[in-house]
């Protein structure tokens, strides 16, 4: 149990009279903060936040990114699963447009992940759920790194409203405390985070170059799908899978299935197996804790021990088992490519959700990797988009997954598959590192004072 004593003339200043509120760790955070002559927020930046209209049906396959919390990672913006909006819709959300040099926080759901904006994107704009500041008197670099650090987030946390959907509103963000930094700091600080963009950018070209490698050598690159909607099919192909729906005979995936079954080789299950591993979470406190992955952790190509530890008791739910080698894929809405490498030690304990479909090698013939990257292809994206049942959570069956066929080709390329994501993996984590010690660089200065 612990308690706090506040003075009467802190508590004017703010209608928050709730005890978590004056949590003893958000207040000792706080007095360090004022050690630095600290200012309001709004007093170094400009702060408004994005859309709020409802425009979910006017999102289109390509053009003008828009940003939701959960594409704000790391520092930087997420290129797992955009979405895009025309033209003349930006041109109409011009309040909520964002520029080069703007820290992005999301403020509702995913509350906290920070984002700097850099000159990748000549247009953006995004949600509500996402506040827009534009720093005028600190660096842009400093100030994403002091909110994504353990005493910027204590200070966003302390500052979340809500019981039933928890946000943090722009009057409280206005008054987030910054400190006055130094330049010397602020230009190490640049530096670090700077690099670490190299890295990441890195990393995202050599898992693309996997993909491209793959793409050419099978003829992706040239297939053309039909143009027609409608599909005619024999009873004898309904009847041993028990599914009538118009979706699951489109013909796109018909097109597709022919079109791997005139390539040499096996199917998925021919090289991998399903794991069914099932993982209860005890009730009581064991004082353990344990790695644990959710569907969108298999957004980015791997998954790795920089994941989320929670104590047992707290998971909450049934889990899947899973290990180093093995590839993750999500049943639930195939068309967000939730397919992942699991790069953990071999002595950490790691589950995921019982939606992912655990496939484990059963030789060393095909690699993990050449499948992680097989499986983001555009045939299997259109076998599995179609083969989903369902309609306000769409998943497929793991049937159909492991029928698949995984065409021979791909085998003879697998070496140098594996070495591009290997290097991706070790570049994302290079970056991961710089941005680790571009927010150690803050905190050190605000702990030593």
């Amino acid at each position: 149990m612990s308690a706090a004593v506040v003075r009467k003339s802190e508590l004017e200043k703010t209608i928050r009279l709730d005890s978590e509120y004056y949590q003893p760790e958000y207040l000792l955070q706080e007095e360090k903060i004022s050690r630095f002559k600290a200012k309001r927020l709004s007093e170094f930046a400009m702060i408004f936040d994005g859309n709020h209209m409802t425009i979910e049906d006017k999102f289109i396959d390509a053009g003008i990114r828009y940003l939701r919390g959960q594409d704000l990672s790391n520092f930087f913006i997420s290129d797992e699963n955009p979405v895009f909006i025309p033209k003349d819709v930006y041109d109409d959300l011009e309040r909520s447009h964002i520029k080069s040099g703007d820290v992005l926080l999301s403020i509702i759901g995913t509350i906290g992940n920070a984002a700097l904006v850099t000159d990748k994107y000549s247009k953006l704009t995004g949600s509500c759920k996402i506040a827009i500041i534009r720093p005028h008197t600190v660096s842009p670099y400093l100030l994403a790194a002091y909110l994504a650090s353990s005493i910027g987030q204590a200070q966003i946390a302390r500052r979340v409203r809500g019981a039933v959907q928890q946000g943090l509103i722009l009057p409280d963000l206005k008054n987030l405390l910054i400190p006055s930094f130094n330049e010397r700091l602020a230009v190490k600080v640049e530096n670090l985070i700077k690099q670490a963009r190299k890295s990441q950018k890195e990393s995202e070209d050599l898992y693309n170059q996997a993909q491209t490698l793959l793409i050419t050598e099978l003829g992706l690159d040239k297939l053309d799908l039909p143009r027609e909607d409608i599909a005619i099919r024999r009873l004898s192909e309904i009847a041993p899978v028990s599914r009538i729906d118009a979706e699951y005979y489109h013909p796109h995936k018909a097109y597709a299935q022919r079109w791997l079954d005139k390539l040499p080789g096996r199917t998925i299950s021919a090289h991998f197996k399903s794991v069914r591993e099932i993982y209860n979470p005890p009730k009581a406190n064991t004082g353990k804790s344990i790695l644990n992955f959710d569907l969108n952790d298999a957004l980015r190509y791997f998954v790795d021990e920089a994941g989320l530890m929670m104590p047992e008791n707290e998971i909450g739910s049934i889990k899947k088992r899973m290990k180093n080698g093995d590839v993750i894929v999500s049943r639930l809405r195939s068309y967000l490519k939730e397919i992942a490498l699991v790069e953990v030690s071999n002595d950490v304990e790691a589950v995921g959700s019982s939606e992912f479909v655990v496939l484990r090698p059963k030789s060393t013939e095909v690699c993990p990797e050449v499948l992680a990257a097989y499986l983001r292809s555009e045939p299997v994206q259109i076998i599995l988009k179609w083969s989903q049942d369902g309609s306000n959570h769409p998943r497929f069956q793991e049937e159909e997954l492991l029928a698949i066929k995984l065409p021979d080709r791909v085998l003879k390329l697998q070496g140098e598959i594996r070495r591009l994501i290997r290097a991706g993996i070790e570049a994302y984590r290079d970056a991961q590192r710089l941005l680790s010690e571009a927010k150690a660089e803050v905190e050190r200065m605000i702990e030593m004072k």
